[in-house]
């Protein structure tokens, strides 16, 4: 499995990266917008975990309501990465697939991950 996680803490994840690896799995973690842009256009990811806020004002739910309006990419399932209930609700309003609480990412759970990936997307 490969993922892309967009958060504007790339620190967060070298735990759940850690995981993945040693399941041959892979987590591409970018910082912001721009550089998620960059990677989708050069590699298929089979999904994107949005952080809520990237930083400078910019909302995750913008950025998954942007991208689905837009249809100029391919898109794998999204899910909205947050501590906050509110933030996960603002998510899903906007396009993503699923949510998942953050700190899970942060505690390297990632197998507990990859099934909520598998029971969203089928």
């Amino acid at each position: 499995m490969k993922v892309l996680i967009v958060d504007d803490q790339p620190e967060g994840f070298v735990r759940a990266q850690a995981y993945a690896k040693r399941d041959n799995d892979t987590i591409l973690v970018v910082e912001n917008e721009e550089q998620a842009r960059g990677a989708l256009s050069a590699q298929e990811f089979d999904a994107i975990f949005m952080d809520g806020h990237l930083g400078k004002g910019v909302e995750g739910p913008e950025i998954i309501r942007a991208w689905k309006k837009s249809g100029e990419m391919v898109l794998p399932p999204i899910f909205m990465i947050s501590s906050a209930q509110e933030m996960q609700d603002r998510g899903l309003a906007a396009g993503a697939t699923g949510a998942i609480e953050k700190t899970l990412f942060y505690s390297g759970k990632w197998q507990f991950i990859k099934q909520k990936i598998a029971d969203c997307i089928g």
